[in-house]
């Protein structure tokens, strides 16, 4: 395989991630329209266990939350939810 190909794999791998993760953010937003978009990326990232963990303001700046992290608090978010009904 030769690098453009590499390259193409590489993007359209990337871009199954974002669309993965629009779709859960979507499908989150619309069972609570009332939440702005940062409340739930603020929400997400306050419920992943890294953000209690470490003291370092930098560390809880949400500028560094990875994607993965936010698809595991938002997934957090939702098992909390389905606790509460």
């Amino acid at each position: 395989m030769n690098e453009k190909d590499k390259s193409h794999l590489a993007y359209l791998r990337a871009r199954d991630n974002v669309d993965s993760m629009l779709e859960k953010l979507a499908s989150y937003w619309a069972r609570h329209p009332y939440l702005r978009l940062a409340q739930i990326v603020s929400n997400a990232w306050r419920a992943h266990p890294d953000y209690k963990r470490n003291p370092e303001p930098d560390i809880q700046d949400i500028f560094y939350l990875t994607d993965e992290k936010f698809l595991e608090g938002l997934a957090i978010l939702e098992k909390n939810e389905s606790k509460d009904s």
